[in-house]
């Protein structure tokens, strides 16, 4: 009848039901040993030889007589006992079942303690994702209020300048109409000065990109006083910039207010004119050479033919025309970037360009690609399909054609 003893559970109630566990374990062992009292004749090792034989058969008739006495309290005993054992079983089972129960409440209790962990982590998260949220609104209320500052800014330089451009109207006797349209293009220009800053590039830039032209002035012996150097639609001054910082005789000329003045607030020689006015009005043979950056693609045909043979003229011998525009070769530019400039009015093929100058009196024409896109592959490409792309996609943005006068 008996059992492994059960296994507490570490607490104090455990323990003291363990203890008493074993001490009713100890007790039922002892009365298993003697709960069949009167049942059978005691070992009676004290008695030896004749004696022994003298003494069990009255002892067995002893037994008898007693047993008549006796087996109604071995019944009884039997019963206790199996009751007890049955009972100790049933403490242990309800023991067990307690330290099951127990254990299922532990692992409720962690359950709900992991939920409740993963909740509190949830609202950390959410927390967290909202003061993100409320920062980035703040910082993008932040930039939106910049933005309306400096349009508020630019609104008030618009009104200043078409002010003193009616002011200028009026002083000058033009009527009402033609001062509204002076003061429109005042604005015009600015908006569009705006635009270049923001695509054109920077002018550290722009200043490093013109530096690869001073061999080519320099080798048609371009820039000295008597050879000066005319960039037409000059813009913000870059080239103009980098040829008086190597010493060359140059000046611009531009049809932009905001550009004349950015220029010549630079200290640059700059006229406010456009290009065709200022070649016609010049002499022959006047010049060194002959600048257009970005400036022919914003031309028609007609004024475009008209610079290129207007350039001729006014070059001495031995001068040089350096046109630099938009390669449409390129398919990125002339499917997509060309067109981010409205004022554009069509792409120039470089075959076109050279024939143009070729046509109009210019030799030993040439044309220098450009600025290839960062992610052109300079090394060699043996597949001829993936070279192609490579040229059409990623090849020179821009092109300069540059002619010489005979």
């Amino acid at each position: 009848m008996a059992s492994a003893a059960p296994e507490g559970d570490g607490s104090q109630e455990g323990l003291e039901l363990d203890r008493a566990l074993e001490r009713v374990a100890e007790l039922l062992g002892r009365a298993a040993e003697t709960w069949n009292v009167g049942e059978q004749l005691p070992p009676m090792s004290r008695f030896r030889g004749m004696l022994r034989e003298l003494v069990v058969p009255p002892a067995r008739l002893v037994l008898r007589v007693a047993q008549l006495v006796t087996r109604d309290q071995r019944a009884f005993n039997q019963v206790m006992v199996g009751t007890s054992y049955e009972l100790r079983e049933a403490v242990r089972a309800l023991r067990a079942a307690a330290g099951r129960d127990r254990a299922a409440g532990e692992r409720a209790r962690a359950a709900l303690e992991q939920r409740l962990a993963a909740a509190e982590a949830a609202l950390r998260a959410h927390r967290d994702e909202t003061s993100s949220q409320r920062s980035e609104v703040e910082r993008r209320l932040a930039g939106l209020q910049g933005t309306l500052d400096q349009l508020g800014a630019t609104v008030a330089q618009r009104g200043h300048q078409i002010a003193e451009a009616l002011a200028a109207a009026k002083g000058e006797g033009r009527t009402a109409s033609a001062a509204v349209t002076s003061a429109s293009r005042v604005v015009a220009d600015q908006l569009y000065a705006d635009f270049e800053d923001q695509f054109r590039g920077a002018p550290e830039l722009i200043r490093e990109r013109a530096e690869v032209y001073l061999p080519i002035f320099r080798a048609a012996g371009a820039g000295g006083k008597d050879r000066p150097i005319l960039d037409l639609g000059c813009g913000r001054g870059e080239l103009l910039e980098v040829l008086r910082k190597s010493g060359m005789s140059a000046r611009g000329a531009d049809t932009s207010t905001a550009f004349v003045k950015r220029c010549r607030d630079l200290g640059l020689e700059v006229e406010h004119e456009d290009a065709l006015s200022v070649l016609r009005r010049l002499p022959e043979s006047a010049l060194g050479a002959v600048t257009a950056i970005h400036v022919i693609e914003h031309l028609p045909l007609q004024d475009l033919a008209a610079l290129v043979g207007e350039s001729v003229r006014v070059l001495r011998p031995g001068g040089v025309a350096l046109f630099e525009t938009p390669n449409p070769k390129n398919l990125n530019v002339g499917a997509w970037s060309f067109y981010m400039d409205p004022t554009h009015v069509r792409p120039l093929p470089p075959d076109f360009m050279r024939h143009l100058m070729e046509r109009a009196g210019f030799r030993d024409v040439k044309v220098l690609p450009a600025h290839p896109d960062p992610r052109f592959r300079k090394e060699p490409i043996a597949d001829p399909t993936v070279a192609a792309a490579n040229e059409m996609l990623f090849g020179p943005q821009d092109y300069a054609v540059v002619g010489t006068r005979p």
